[in-house]
């Protein structure tokens, strides 16, 4: 909340013909593919796991 008393906070301009890189701030894309596939192996191991332990159980 801001008050009239506060001065306004303006961004800073960019300078034209500046390169904007944002893929530069997040992790590289691979590494992410990488942690999805393993995420979705290991919740299919665990699935697996569950189903077959309740298959022995009710059998």
């Amino acid at each position: 909340m801001s008050s009239s008393l506060d001065p306004e906070v303006r961004p800073t301009p960019i300078p034209e013909g500046a390169v904007i890189n944002a893929a530069a701030d997040g992790p590289p894309a691979g590494r992410l593919w990488i942690g999805a596939v393993g995420a979705g192996l290991a919740a299919g191991l665990v699935a697996w796991s569950v189903g077959e332990g309740l298959l022995v159980a009710y059998h």
